[in-house]
């Protein structure tokens, strides 16, 4: 997890009522412009009192096509 997220935001399904409103980007912080939806996500991991609970769903939602 250095060199990219593992956790792509676009395959990311969460319940927002176990999150609440703590869905929202840095901006202050001009250091976490690199590296926003990782900051996201450990921010959710590490502030909340439940943390929330990742799990791979055996299904591909998301298949991503690279062009040259």
């Amino acid at each position: 997890m250095i060199f990219y997220c593992c956790l792509q935001h676009p395959t990311l399904m969460f319940r927002t009522k176990s999150i609440g409103e703590k869905i929202q980007y840095n901006t202050t912080d001009p250091v976490c412009k690199a590296f926003e939806d990782y900051e996201l996500w450990l921010r959710l991991i590490y502030t909340s009192q439940t943390p929330p609970t990742f799990a791979n769903i055996g299904t591909v939602l998301l298949y991503l096509r690279k062009h040259a």
